[in-house]
């Protein structure tokens, strides 16, 4: 029998440590209250009503009153009396304080340490970490409706916070809302981690590539980490509702996802695979023959100015008769793709419709312009950049002589375009392989060295940076458009949270058409008003919408006009669009138009 218990107290002893101490300290001292009341009845019994009065008026009364002490009992029951006070005390009053202080430490530390279980709803959570985190949670800061964030990393606590802390405080302020950051260190394929932050209540799950992996080692696999990781979340939260943002780096593993989980909610799958890099490598390769889409996209991707939304489908042209505020795009799996300021503004009807104008004439669009495009550096979005480019050949009818130049040194620079009379655009990519704390350093190295190559100077130089700290660097050399590859992927991984049918808007407004054959797909353009339009300048217009309104109903909705570059400032449309001042159009301003 005591082989028994003594089994019983060693695994209680190590698997509820604590449990056994406290149950110690208990046991221990009731045997002392009981024994030190049990001599007292014994040595003096006519002070007492029997035994059970003899525990509540003795070793009770010693233990809760420590400062009591009767001179009319016996000399030897004064002396248990003292014994009882001073052992109570440190063994009960002691070991309940330490117990209980250690018990409160340990909340405190779990707590700090992210491990206790949360009670939350409608937030986003973040599993895993890379750089590309910190701007995704920046970019929420200007959300209207505000959220809740939850990060499970497998880093260190306090080192995720320091980095987000930091981002915060760089930040601008103005327009900026607090958002509520809580960091929990722990496994992210670990289904009691995940229940610990409510991952079922979750509105948005971003599951974030694994980039720390070292690609030369052997059984190598790049989006191991993420895939593990979808599994583990498609079973544990099941709700179509919700929305999962899967960064991945293969095609194949697309592949992977679209056919094993997307493939569950359609027309608007609720898991969604976004390969970053091939939606970077098109949007550079937009901006290369259209640099101005540079800051348009910065707008239209962020949280700050006029954004995409979808809503319910309609005939854009229609729309725009009983809608002041918000700019129709195109239908699209039965939503209509529109441009507004905020959610609010699509709302926003007129009481009596408004009739079109219809007094513009356009000029055909082709691109007829060869090109020369020098690219220097080399990452993961290069075939994408080339192959975006190619697919542009045909879409804009140009011919384009792509040069790659890899090395970072003036002798291969200069033998590289020693025969070249001329270069239209240089494209400069930082190596998104290096350690963090190279990055960048390769193209701007490379930005300086092509300062004194002669046929490079009068390019327009397109630079793509990772590291947003950098950006100040490549404006002091008078870089007019840097691409901050993290902020865009962050951009717009915010915006598929919040909406995730704008996945498929990007992924169209960022594909040039390959062939006339199929469904043709939208992009932005940017066209000189002259080329643009037909008849005399300036073109006056009474409000900003009286021009949107008549570019879509004199093109019957083959051009629908978003912004304009006047003076190398860019204006996207937004707000109260009925609003009454004149809007004015030079032969040399830019038109954000979005076309086949």
């Amino acid at each position: 029998m005591w082989k028994k218990w003594k089994k019983h107290l060693s695994i209680l002893q190590h698997k509820k440590a604590r449990l056994f101490v406290l149950l110690g300290i208990i046991l221990f001292n009731l045997v002392l209250w009981f024994v030190s009341s049990l001599l007292s009845y014994l040595i003096q019994p006519e002070l007492y009503d029997g035994l059970f009065d003899a525990i509540m008026k003795s070793g009770i009364t010693w233990m809760l009153d420590p400062g009591f002490y009767d001179p009319e009992t016996l000399l030897s029951i004064q002396i248990i009396a003292i014994l009882t006070v001073i052992v109570s005390m440190v063994t009960f009053t002691g070991g309940i304080i330490a117990y209980v202080s250690d018990a409160v430490g340990t909340f405190i530390e779990k707590s700090e340490e992210g491990s206790k279980p949360l009670y939350l709803y409608d937030h986003l959570l973040i599993l895993n970490w890379n750089i590309k985190a910190l701007e995704l949670i920046a970019d929420f800061c200007y959300d209207e409706a505000g959220k809740d964030i939850v990060v499970v990393t497998p880093y260190e606590k306090k080192e995720i916070e320091t980095l987000i802390d930091a981002k915060l405080y760089d930040m601008p302020k103005k327009g900026a809302r607090k958002v509520r950051v809580v960091v929990v260190s722990g496994n992210i394929v670990s289904k009691q981690v995940l229940d610990r932050v409510c991952i079922q209540a979750a509105k948005t799950i971003v599951i974030f590539s694994d980039e720390e992996q070292d690609a030369s080692l052997e059984g190598y696999q790049a989006d191991i980490t993420a895939v593990k990781t979808l599994m583990l979340v498609d079973n544990v939260s099941p709700d179509p509702n919700q929305t999962i943002i899967v960064e991945i780096k293969e095609t194949k593993t697309r592949e992977l996802i679209e056919e094993r989980f997307a493939k569950k909610n359609e027309p608007f799958p609720r898991v969604i695979p976004m390969l970053s890099d091939e939606l970077m490598g098109k949007l550079i390769a937009q901006t290369v023959f259209y640099p101005e889409l540079n800051e348009v996209y910065a707008e239209l991707m962020s949280s700050l100015g006029a954004e995409f939304y979808s809503t319910e489908e309609a005939d854009p042209r229609e729309y725009l008769k009983h809608h002041g505020h918000a700019i129709p795009l195109y239908r699209h799996k039965g939503r209509l793709y529109v441009v507004a300021r905020n959610e609010d503004d699509l709302k926003k009807t007129r009481d009596t419709p408004k009739e079109l104008p219809r007094t513009l004439s356009f000029h055909p669009q082709t691109q007829n312009a060869d090109r020369t495009i020098v690219i220097f550096g080399k990452n993961n979005k290069i075939p994408y950049i080339i192959a975006s480019i190619r697919a542009f050949e045909h879409d804009g009818n140009v011919t384009s002589n792509v040069i790659t130049i890899p090395s970072a040194d003036i002798a291969s620079i200069q033998n590289a375009v020693k025969d070249l009379s001329k270069v239209d655009t240089i494209l400069l990519l930082s190596d998104d392989k290096t350690t963090s704390k190279k990055i960048d350093s390769d193209v701007l190295i490379t930005l300086l060295l092509i300062q004194d190559v002669e046929v490079l100077k009068n390019a327009s130089v397109v630079i793509e940076l990772i590291d947003p700290r950098h950006f100040d660097i490549a404006r002091s050399y008078r870089v007019e458009h840097t691409i901050i590859s993290n902020r865009y992927v962050s951009h717009m991984m915010a915006q598929i949270a919040k909406n995730r049918e704008l996945y498929y808007l990007y992924n169209d407004m960022l594909t040039y058409d390959e062939s006339d054959e199929g469904e043709q797909t939208k992009e932005l353009y940017v066209y000189p008003a002259g080329s643009f339009l037909q008849g005399t300048f300036p073109k006056r217009f009474a409000s900003a919408f009286e021009l949107i309104a008549d570019v879509a109903n004199s093109s019957q909705d083959v051009y629908q006009i978003v912004g304009l570059v006047q003076n190398h400032k860019t204006l996207i449309f937004s707000g109260d669009l009925d609003k009454t001042g004149a809007v004015s159009i030079e032969k040399d301003d830019l038109l954000v138009i979005v076309s086949e």
